[in-house]
């Protein structure tokens, strides 16, 4: 069968398209042709990637994963608003890596660009035509194939409250032949720990998934029974660390690939093989953090709250594309493997849609633990139907290991940075649908449990910042301490042995912490029980109001002068700053570290009446002199000085 990759590339050479990146004909080693993977190393570093990307500049140790000509992309869109002098070849620039990158739909709007302004311009226009037939060719050739294929779209970093964020998902749910699972929960909110245990049943903590190296039919039973039932096996991205090299794609592709590339390499792999397919596709940058598409068309775009939101966009618009290749004989499994808040109990919270001939639309509002995973992918190759009765729970588990890889850890120690209980001591649990309980061991093997609602209330990561404990019901915890006795989910394997730096660091500083917390307790336990008001509805004031939720239940007003801030969600009343003295306002607390300076000189106008309490002159008054923001647990920088390693 003619290779249609290659053929698209001689397209590209046969009209001279490359000619601004003209590396792009020289010849590899094997004597090909560059591969979309490469692409990316023929277009030169360009600094104004980071600084058009808002807080890029944090993620410089992600460059090795992210494929730079998308971030070409993202500046050629913005110098098209700014240089109207090489407005042409910035769009022929974009139209030949849209092309590379397989973003048909990109490459479709520039060609119409590039001929409103030069309706003569016949290369382009007959490339893209000659593009297209070949693409209908296979979208012909793919949507009739008559096999039994299975194929996966894994939506990285979706929680199930944002399937609304991806519009196609919810056509999906509202189809006749998909099975919705409203409560399914992964066990590790991370994705190497989700992908072996679906793949091998393997728990992070259990069975210390992390130490598998590689996943084959030895130790999947899922990849075991679809090669028994004559499935060739696709996994089609680079982030899932052990999957054997002969699952994988033939394509090469960066960590952070754009989805029109992965979901490419999923219909060509359908096109190319003549056997059943089981084929699974690794949706990532455009979802995950730093939220990098090609879908950034402005300036504003490249604010990390609108890369989000963009590509958001971005992979609903491929999807509906892409999946439009697919015929109705194929089985379609849409799901996530965490959420992308991981302060958030919805970081458990994840979509699972089924979508296939057989199937009967049905909404499956049970709990279901991915630990079940495995037997979906027994009923649809064997029975080709669901049946909930063999999946569902009545909670699912949930788990992670103490951080043990040794660089990220001597990164954390190196640059002071913060600690998170999690990080430090890892933990255990249940979530069913009223609560989620958490355990783990804390200093000195100290066993450390709390026990919060899971129903509207979203306090969850209040309980990942060391010092922190609460139990909601003192009744209800007797059953799910009884669950975990039942599980062993109060036994603990040997950390690693770089973990253990992490608890010393810690086991010197929480002392300090906890008597922090406490003052602050005491300073808020003088608040009236009305007219308290918070100053700033950004981050700090979010996470104060849930980790302090108890101490706080007074506060009726946040004083922000943007009416859509972060705290906006929380149902509290946002108020201007010039707008003060018309509320009955009595106390307003300063707590935002980043704008303590600017606040603090505000306060000087607030009316007469109105007692202003600054949290860090409080602090500082006790003696403690604040880094970041008070809630966090920060060590001195004594504390970290417990001889790592570092040259081993």
């Amino acid at each position: 069968m003619e290779d249609i990759n290659q053929k698209i590339d001689d397209i590209l050479l046969k009209y001279q398209l490359d000619k601004y990146y003209p590396a792009f004909r020289k010849r590899d080693n094997q004597g090909n042709l560059c591969t979309e993977k490469n692409l990316s190393d023929i277009i030169p570093w360009n600094r104004e990637y980071y600084f058009l990307n808002n807080s890029l500049q944090d993620g410089k140790y992600l460059m090795d994963r992210v494929d730079i000509s998308v971030l070409e992309v993202n500046l050629l869109l913005k110098k098209l608003q700014e240089d109207i002098n090489n407005k042409k070849e910035y769009l022929e620039r974009l139209f030949f890596i849209s092309i590379c990158k397989r973003n048909f739909l990109l490459a479709e709007e520039v060609v119409d660009w590039i001929l409103k302004d030069n309706p003569k311009e016949i290369k382009y226009r007959k490339a893209w035509e000659e593009v297209s037939a070949l693409i209908e060719d296979i979208k012909k050739e793919v949507k009739n194939r008559t096999h039994q294929d299975i194929v996966g779209i894994w939506l990285d970093a979706v929680s199930y409250k944002d399937i609304k964020e991806i519009p196609y998902l919810e056509r999906v749910r509202k189809s006749d032949n998909t099975v919705s699972f409203n409560n399914a929960y992964t066990m590790t909110p991370y994705t190497n720990p989700t992908f072996a245990l679906i793949m091998t049943g393997k728990k992070r903590v259990d069975d210390q998934s992390y130490l598998i190296k590689r996943i084959d039919g030895s130790n999947s039973e899922v990849i075991a029974l679809l090669e028994k039932e004559n499935y060739i096996c696709r996994f089609i991205g680079s982030y899932w660390k052990q999957i054997a090299d002969q699952y994988r794609s033939d394509t090469k592709h960066y960590i952070y690939a754009p989805c029109s590339e992965m979901l490419w390499d999923m219909v060509y792999n359908l096109y190319e093989k003549k056997y059943p397919c089981f084929i699974l596709t690794h949706i990532l940058p455009e979802l995950h953090w730093p939220y990098i598409s090609m879908n950034q068309r402005k300036p504003s775009d490249c604010l990390e709250e609108r890369r989000r939101l963009c590509g958001r966009q971005e992979v609903e618009r491929q999807l509906r594309f892409y999946m439009d290749f697919i015929g109705e004989d194929t089985t379609k499994l849409y799901f996530s493997d965490h959420g992308d808040n991981w302060l958030s109990k919805e970081v458990f919270h994840t979509v699972l849609e089924i979508q296939g001939k057989n199937l009967e639309k049905e909404e499956i509002n049970e709990i279901i633990s991915y630990e079940n995973f495995w037997k979906i992918f027994n009923q649809l190759i064997l029975d080709k139907k669901i049946d909930k009765e063999f999946l569902v729970a009545n909670y699912a588990e949930i788990q992670e290991v103490p951080m043990y890889d040794k660089r990220m850890i001597g990164r954390k120690i190196k640059g002071l940075n913060q600690l998170y209980s999690n990080e430090v001591w890892g933990y255990r649990g249940v979530i069913d649908h009223d609560f989620i309980y958490l355990c783990y061991k804390g200093e000195n093997g100290i066993l450390k449990e709390s026990l919060i609602g899971n129903k509207n209330e979203d306090y969850f990561g209040r309980l990942f910042f060391p010092g922190f404990e609460d139990i909601c019901d003192d009744e209800a915890i007797t059953y799910y301490r009884k669950i975990a006795e039942r599980k062993k989910i109060f036994s603990y394997k040997d950390i690693n042995k770089y973990s253990y730096y992490l608890q010393k660091i810690s086991e010197k500083a929480l002392p300090r912490h906890i008597d922090k917390l406490n003052l602050i307790k005491k300073l808020f336990s003088v608040l009236p029980n009305h007219g308290v008001a918070v100053r700033g509805g950004g981050l700090d004031t979010g996470r104060i109001l849930t980790l302090l939720e108890r101490e706080l239940k007074c506060v009726e007003y946040i004083i922000d002068n943007n009416e859509n801030c972060v705290c906006a969600k929380l149902n509290i009343p946002i108020v201007s700053a010039r707008d003060i003295e018309k509320y009955p306002i009595d106390v307003i607390i300063l707590c935002s570290k980043k704008y303590s300076e600017e606040f603090i000189k505000e306060s000087v106008d607030y009316p007469k009446n109105v007692q202003v309490l600054d949290v860090y002159k409080y602090l500082e008054d006790n003696g403690i002199i604040e880094r970041n923001s008070f809630y966090y647990f920060q060590p001195c920088r004594e504390d970290y000085d417990v001889g790592f390693p570092f040259e081993e």
